[in-house]
């Protein structure tokens, strides 16, 4: 691609040209030495690292003149692409042969349209629905795989399988009448699965290759409910797998980790594989397949495996949708006119104010334009198409400018209801294109769109949500249907709706999930990031409609990391539908936007983090296994000494007592059991955190067995509420952190309820807050207007048939008294800390000895010790100084206790002198900046500015600190020239990269292990010493300096 603008992005975010490398040979070409080059006088321009190209494989390479060359990520090379066309070729590691080449030039090029070799692909079907197979439900251990270390076990290619049952797929059961499972499942295995409260399923499928090397790939395409592992040919690790334990805890009884939803069961999920472990001749799939539970009232595992083959082709094409990384295909002589865009994203329309205008801008790329046309449609109506002119009359401003124009009839259209346009273009050869271009029916938009104008809405003080679907009722199921959605004047088309939650899903007035397309993911709020994924919750339970939104709060307000959740009102197909509470869903996005690392481990819980393979849906990492959670379940699954050891070296001490104390204050006693994720900061300090989900049962609320969710009673929950799991029993079981959680509690009881004389509170303000947003009339809610009475009249009320109002009422007048009441009369919590408690910067180790393997700056710390009678809450306390830092919420220092503050946690854990890990140590860390061996000042601050500390150590500076100097540095070279070249064929300019430094003083200096660790890494050898005044020079490649 010579011309790159929204296609590809390159690791610093450029989106620069692109090259695309295919092996279309039946073995592994090493690419070591090869060259790439846009000068046929230079062949040997730019050359490849060591790098191995399978059979089938793909290799993108940067054409951006940025010159990097790394085996283990991108490639770039020292030239870029030019649009107007020029000489491109590869050429082999001799320097002077072609293997292909772009020659005299490759043709003008188009931005965002590909060029090059058309392939096809082809697909041979090995594994077939229907497919003979043999299947056992195992009743114990004999044919576990165990890791591999079973040699009999089930998944051999020599397993004898003569005893097991002969079936053919797909392998399942259901218990509906008609069932949407029946079209799929050929063989019933009812009676041996849930019948004998038996989970899992073993299924052997035979099939016959003839030559591996005819394809490029495999692609398994599993209908499944609810998990499973798949192993090929014996190999214990397995080829795909999902919602299933790790390895070391797969057995004959395991069950699958979390639901998979009927809707999506009965849709092929497709797992690529790798080609390697085929066979020629006799090949066998071995399916794992498991239940949720044992006694689940359906099943289902059908799987398709296909190899795929891609050929390259001599003919050269465009590529109107380009495929990096993938094959070419759906390729022209002509790429069709370039819309490059399209009128979109527009404010609700104005149906008095005349029809709307829509502009396309149309490029011709290699054939002139023939036309352009508009397809509009009002709601789910017919299509209606326009032409589209570029001739400067009607409403087109001005002639030849590129800039179509056609104007859509509004006259159909009534208060509300939604308007969907695309455009098509087509040139004089007949090729066409389109945007949006909807490739993908199941991830992409196929309109733009707006919705008119609804006074019925301006009322209202909640965001509006508009849904349209052409399947109200179909959305109501696990199936879900797809629709469109305006918000925030942001329109999304043909996008997922689902129901959500269990319990819930009985209630008349449901929750949603609501899935967005792939690169059109849904703004939550203006200039904020977008979620792939977000859930509208029920409040039907909740009659002030308050709980959901308050709960979240209040543990954000306590500086816990939790999902945003607001009210907004819905409207369906341009009519008022219901209050909803928007929540986001748990994901990577959740975890950046709430400041976390999305690249680290999060887990949703559903045990009492007693296992790692059950009760558990992953929502990150998901290729890796679960032997992260299977240690922290064992390490918390200790008692006493080694519990705490393991937990003050493993778990975010500061978050997790934050979390529980948080708890505390929403009196949500729902959690323990499930309702919780478990976060880990895996790329940083390798710590655990809790992270909150499924908060709504507050503020008096419990789930009470018999009437569940319908109990209108009001209860205070006890401190430590709600049923125990090994991460709370660390905190809980221990008298000193037990100390810390209760001095956070006392912080944030004062902040949100305030004392029993106080007149007003936190609390209090947000209900009443919210009652004025969403019910700001106080009427009679069966013929009131406001959002909470529409939504009364809408779905009405249980037990005491509360409206919001009342329902608010009584969390002010009988809830927040009597829990304020409940928690100032406990007599185990602390006194209200005083203003400015002392705290004292004590020790400082700014030259740590070791940590790790060598001698670095990640093992520094200093020490913060509490010499008062009480615990000091020392949340959002501030250091600055020589180094800056803020301390987490949670961080409660206990009496006579001390908070070590490191640089990086996992350093001061390596350190191989005390203090380090295994010794209980209480850390904090991550401040910015580094201590300094020349001495400077650390202040510590409390969270009202008051000063509480200061200290000035005195330093101890090495000579190399005092006397060596970096004199010269050479960063961005020059390439090598035509002579360099012809000496060294595979120099870059970066092998021109050198650092000078000198000894300024009258001393030698010795240098042994003095490292660069930042922009380059190099460590001195022993016995390296500099003279006084003498130089040193630090080379990127020697013979290149030379």
């Amino acid at each position: 691609m010579a011309s790159n603008d929204n296609i590809l992005n390159d690791g610093d975010g450029d989106s620069e040209d692109w090259i695309e490398i295919f092996n279309e040979g039946a073995s592994a070409v090493n690419l070591t030495g090869w060259h790439l080059t846009d000068d046929a006088a230079l062949l040997t321009k730019w050359t490849f690292p060591n790098v191995i190209l399978d059979p089938g494989e793909l290799l993108v390479v940067f054409a951006s003149n940025k010159d990097r060359v790394d085996p283990g990520g991108e490639l770039h090379t020292n030239f870029k692409l030019s649009s107007s066309g020029e000489y491109l070729a590869l050429v082999r590691d001799d320097g002077t042969t072609v293997e292909y080449d772009f020659g005299p030039s490759y043709p003008q090029q188009v931005t965002d349209v590909s060029y090059g070799l058309q392939q096809s692909t082809s697909i041979t079907t090995l594994i077939a629905g229907g497919a003979s197979v043999k299947y056992k439900v195992p009743t114990n251990a004999s044919d576990d795989v165990n890791e591999g270390t079973n040699p009999n076990s089930w998944i051999g290619t020599n397993f004898n399988d003569t005893s097991w049952t002969s079936a053919t797929t797909g392998i399942g059961y259901a218990t509906g009448s008609p069932d949407a499972y029946d079209p799929f499942i050929a063989s019933d295995v009812q009676t041996e699965m849930s019948s004998n409260g038996r989970p899992s399923i073993y299924i052997r499928i035979p099939f016959a290759v003839a030559n591996p090397t005819d394809y490029s790939s495999l692609s398994l395409k599993m209908k499944y409910d609810d998990g499973f592992v798949a192993y090929l040919n014996g190999d214990p690790l397995s080829v795909a797998e999902i919602n299933n334990p790790s390895a070391d805890q797969l057995s004959f009884e395991s069950i699958a980790t979390t639901t998979h939803g009927d809707g999506d069961s009965i849709v092929d999920e497709v797992f690529p594989l790798s080609t390697s472990l085929l066979n020629v001749g006799n090949n066998v799939l071995c399916i794992h397949g498991l239940n949720r539970f044992a006694t689940s009232s359906d099943a289902l595992f059908l799987p398709t495996l296909e190899g795929v083959e891609i050929t390259g082709g001599a003919i050269p094409a465009y590529f109107t949708t380009p495929t990096p990384g993938s094959a070419n295909i759906a390729g022209a002589s002509s790429p069709g006119p370039l819309v490059r865009s399209v009128t979109k994203d527009l404010p609700p329309l104005n149906l008095g104010a005349g029809n709307l205008v829509i502009e396309a801008d149309v490029t011709p790329t290699l054939n002139p334009i023939a036309s352009v046309s508009l397809v509009s449609r009002i709601m789910y109506g017919g299509e209606t198409t326009l032409v589209m002119v570029d001739d400067g009359t009607g409403s087109d401003a001005t002639a030849g400018d590129g800039i179509y124009t056609a104007t859509i009839s509004t006259a159909g259209m009534t208060a509300g209801q939604m308007l969907r346009w695309r455009v098509t273009a087509l040139d004089t050869m007949g090729d066409s294109s389109r945007l949006p271009l909807f490739p993908d029916p199941l991830d992409s938009p196929e309109y733009f769109g707006t919705i008119a104008e609804d006074p019925s809405v301006d009322s209202s003080n909640l965001p509006i949500f508009h849904w349209f679907t052409s399947s109200p009722s179909g959305a109501t199921t696990n199936s879900g249907s797809r629709g469109s959605v305006y918000y925030l004047d942001q329109f999304y088309d043909n996008i997922q709706a689902d129901r959500h939650g269990q319990s819930t899903g009985g209630f008349p007035k449901k929750s949603y999930d609501f899935d967005f397309n792939k690169g059109d993911r849904f703004l939550v709020e203006p200039g904020g990031n977008r979620a792939k994924d977000i859930n509208m919750l029920t409040n039907w339970a909740d009659k002030s409609k308050t709980r959901n939104t308050i709960g979240y709060e209040m543990m954000r307000k306590s500086g816990h990391p939790a999902h945003y959740a607001f009210p907004v009102r819905i409207q369906q197909n341009a009519a008022f539908f219901n209050i909803a509470d928007f929540v986001e869903d748990g994901d990577d996005r959740y975890l950046e936007r709430a400041g976390l690392d999305g690249e680290g481990a999060l887990y949703k819980m559903y045990n009492r983090l007693d296992s790692s393979s059950s009760g558990i849906n992953k929502k990150t990492r998901k290729e890796e296994s679960n032997s992260d959670l299977a240690a922290l379940v064992s390490g918390l699954g200790q008692s006493g000494d080694a519990k705490l050891r393991y937990g003050y070296d493993n778990m975010n001490i500061p978050g997790t007592i934050n979390y529980l104390a948080a708890l505390d204050m929403t009196n949500n006693s729902d959690h323990g059991h499930k309702n919780y994720y478990l976060y880990r900061d895996t790329n940083g300090t390798k710590e655990w955190r809790p992270l909150i989900w499924d908060i709504d049962l507050n503020l008096g609320r419990n789930w009470r067995s018999g009437p569940a969710y319908f109990d209108d009673v009001f209860r205070n929950n006890n401190l430590r509420a709600g049923p125990s799991n090994r991460m709370k029993d660390l905190v809980f079981d221990d008298s000193t952190l037990n100390d810390m959680f209760r001095r956070r509690v006392r912080t944030l009881m004062d902040e949100m309820y305030g004392s029993p004389s106080s007149p007003n509170n936190y609390l209090q303000d947000r209900v009443n807050e919210l009652v004025a947003l969403i019910d700001p009339t106080d009427d009679n809610a069966n013929t009131g207007s406001d959002d909470a009475d529409l939504d009364y009249q809408q779905w009405g009320s249980w037990g005491n048939n509360n409206a919001m109002r009342a329902a608010s009422n009584r969390i002010l007048t009988e809830y927040i008294p009597s829990r304020r009441a409940q928690l100032y009369s406990l007599g185990e919590l602390p006194s209200a800390q005083p203003v400015a408690a002392p705290i004292n910067i004590s020790s400082v180790d700014f030259n740590p000895a070791s940590s790790g393997a060598s001698s670095d700056q990640s093992g520094e710390y200093f020490t913060l010790t509490n010499l008062n009678t009480y615990a000091v809450d020392c949340s959002d306390w501030v250091i600055s100084g020589g180094v800056s830092f803020t301390l987490p919420p949670g961080a409660v220092i206990p009496v006579g206790g001390t908070l070590y503050v490191g640089r990086d946690a996992v350093g001061f854990r390596a350190r191989s002198v005390s203090p380090k890990a295994d010794e209980k140590r209480y850390l904090v860390s991550g401040y910015g900046g580094q201590l300094s061996a020349r001495g400077e000042t650390i202040l510590l601050h409390d969270h009202l500015g008051n000063l509480i500390d200061s200290e000035t150590y005195v330093g101890s500076e090495t000579p190399s600190q005092q006397y060596l100097r970096i004199a010269e540095l050479l960063y961005a070279p020059v390439g090598p020239t035509a002579g360099e070249l012809a000496s060294i064929p595979t120099l870059s300019a970066s092998d021109f990269e050198f650092i000078e430094l000198v000894n300024n003083s009258q001393l030698s200096l010795d240098l042994s292990g003095a490292r660069f660790v930042e922009g380059v890494t190099m460590t001195f050898a022993g016995g390296t010493v500099l003279s006084p005044g003498q130089r040193i020079i630090v080379v990127a490649n020697q013979a290149a300096f030379e």
